[in-house]
């Protein structure tokens, strides 16, 4: 009935709004109908007129739904082009062995704790990306890491600068830095794989050994960069690097 096809449609459809067209003037059906949500009860005996009202109305209510939630998307993904932007400009910082504290509240890692600088080297691409597709293939490959690695409680944070691309990995204060670093090389090659895939982009990962602190970041990071470097021509190599001193 008119009911069981009502509850149908908003489990399926949970936006969709419902207006009853009934010739029943019985309370019990109107106190039915109108216990769901979107939903508007109308009489036959109502009249054409109202009928085309509730319709421009309830079209009117749904356009304004519609323009309400595209413009939460807009900010929201605003929001997230923002946090991205001071997330980058904070790891800029300390990559260059700048002054941590500023920049520590735009961060998704603790500064104070041990974390594990996980660095990986554009090596190669179908053909040279423009900067909107540069960037829209980074988000792949961060999304790629992270999914890879989801499975295991890490807070990860992403930067790239042209072909450099340095994620700094932070597991759970109860958990073994030497642990979270096995599972990272046990998927390291998975990642590769993925982005090789999706993005066409053939990656050669370095890792340090042990875990750094936000001090030795800047150190850390040029020599994963070193130990990459020296090793041009080995396509999707994957190097370890021993602690920084």
């Amino acid at each position: 009935d008119g009911f069981q096809l009502m509850n149908k449609i908003h489990e399926d459809w949970p936006e969709c709004r419902v207006i009853f067209l009934s010739g029943h003037s019985e309370f019990d059906m109107i106190y039915r109908a109108i216990q769901g949500e979107a939903v508007t009860f109308l009489l036959k005996t109502e009249g054409f007129d109202k009928i085309t009202a509730t319709l421009r109305d309830t079209i009117s209510d749904l356009d304004r739904v519609q323009r309400h939630q595209e413009t939460q998307a807009k900010l929201s993904a605003q929001e997230e082009v923002t946090r991205q932007m001071l997330q980058r400009e904070a790891l800029s910082a300390l990559v260059r062995g700048r002054s941590r504290k500023i920049y520590a509240a735009a961060l998704e890692i603790d500064l104070d704790q041990p974390m594990l600088p996980l660095y990986a080297y554009i090596e190669s691409d179908t053909q040279p990306p423009t900067l909107e597709e540069l960037h829209d293939k980074l988000l792949v490959i961060d999304r790629a890491l992270r999914c890879q690695l989801a499975t295991y409680p890490i807070r990860i944070a992403f930067w790239n600068h042209h072909e450099d691309i340095l994620w700094i990995l932070q597991p759970d204060k109860t958990l073994d830095m030497k642990r979270c670093m096995l599972y990272v090389r046990e998927n390291i090659e998975l990642i590769q794989n993925t982005v090789q895939h999706e993005v066409g982009m053939t990656l050669a990962f370095a890792l340090h050994t042990s875990a750094v602190s936000a001090d030795q970041l800047a150190n850390a990071y040029q020599s994963l960069r070193r130990r990459v470097c020296q090793g041009v021509g080995l396509p999707g190599m994957i190097a370890l690097q021993p602690s920084v001193p």
